[in-house]
């Protein structure tokens, strides 16, 4: 049989681990070069964090949001994260919002919490929490609240609505079941939450983790294992959503509550809950088809303002260069892990979302 040039180079190059090892180290190269540095994690602080990277430019989720909750002695502090559903409407975790209206502010459009001078600050004149928001101190059941704005956001190239993928739930769900089920969805989070398992103090800096959906059975085997009101949990029946980290040592912690779960930059799902942070337990999500039933039904025609809703059919996505810097920090992980099948697979998908990038 006929052998290509292709075959029998590639043969040459399995046979010679050398010359495999300097074409890796060649795509490692030409990658950092192509995805800029603002894309890769500060990798000087992952052994005191629960994982994840920094995101230095908040316009790759310009949408979230820090809520800040005031404590006596210590004045207004990070509590949970948030994402703009409309320039005057913050969504957020049902668990987040409790409280009133005085005790809370909210801030769009800065990376850095001690940033006084960066973002917009606003307060709440009304918080609405779900009315079937129960059990906050186990499974968080229909954990989603809103919080309504004074004075609106003023848009900028930092501070920007989420992505939705339809403000109809039943298109909603039609639409993000096939972004949970792909393995190439970048789904993330994102937020100002505590940076080792167990600590108390948020991230001064913005940070991000990549995050895998799994299906409820598979999150019910293992929270059914720790905790017997699990064993026969049913996930999706009350619309949750788990994910796990590719090495099971990444995820959401305590201050993440209430922020975006974003795949392929539409924002799919509010941060909940979750055990022991940074292990293989999965953090749970409230995924927004059932949000947006009771949004429609009881506050669209009082407060959504049309002027600051970013309609399903001009929604803007992430921008082709977030998208590269997402892709090209999988294609780092896959690289390091030496994986050979998934890394050419990875590889092939950075390239052509580069090469979409520089066109």
């Amino acid at each position: 049989m006929h052998r290509s040039p292709w075959c029998s180079t590639m043969q040459r190059f399995r046979n010679n681990p050398f010359v495999l090892f300097v074409m890796i180290r060649a795509l490692f190269i030409l990658t950092l070069w192509i995805i800029g540095i603002d894309c890769i994690p500060k990798s000087q602080d992952d052994s005191k964090v629960v994982g994840g990277y920094y995101i230095r430019d908040i316009s790759i989720v310009p949408w979230i949001v820090s809520i800040r909750k005031f404590f006596e002695g210590e004045g207004f502090a990070h509590d949970c994260g948030g994402s703009l559903l409309t320039l005057e409407i913050v969504l957020t975790a049902c668990h987040c919002l409790q409280g009133g209206v005085r005790d809370f502010e909210f801030v769009a459009g800065s990376v850095d919490l001690e940033n006084k001078k960066a973002g917009q600050v606003r307060s709440a004149k009304r918080i609405i929490v779900h009315p079937e928001c129960v059990d906050l101190d186990e499974e968080g059941t229909f954990d989603v609240g809103v919080a309504i704005m004074k004075k609106s956001f003023q848009k900028t190239k930092f501070v920007k609505t989420m992505n939705i993928l339809s403000w109809n739930p039943k298109e909603f769900e039609s639409k993000m079941r096939p972004l949970l089920k792909s393995r190439t969805s970048n789904c993330f989070v994102a937020g100002w939450g505590v940076v080792r398992n167990g600590g108390n103090s948020a991230s001064r800096y913005l940070k991000g983790v990549r995050m895998y959906p799994i299906t409820g059975e598979q999150c019910r085997n293992i929270y059914g294992k720790k905790r017997k009101r699990f064993r026969y949990f049913d996930f999706d029946k009350v619309h949750q959503q788990c994910g796990v980290s590719r090495y099971l040592n990444e995820s959401d912690c305590i201050g993440d509550s209430g922020g975006p779960f974003t795949c392929k930059g539409y924002t799919v799902a509010v941060v909940s809950y979750g055990f022991e942070c940074g292990t293989p337990t999965p953090s749970v999500y409230v995924t927004l088809p059932y949000f947006l039933e009771w949004y429609q039904k009881k506050l669209k025609s009082k407060y959504h303002g049309t002027s600051s809703v970013r309609r399903t059919s001009q929604a803007a996505r992430v921008g082709p260069f977030k998208n590269l810097c997402l892709s090209g920090v999988l294609f780092l992980t896959e690289l390091v892990s030496h994986r050979t099948s998934s890394f050419i697979v990875t590889f092939l998908s950075f390239v052509l979302v580069a090469s979409q990038w520089l066109s």
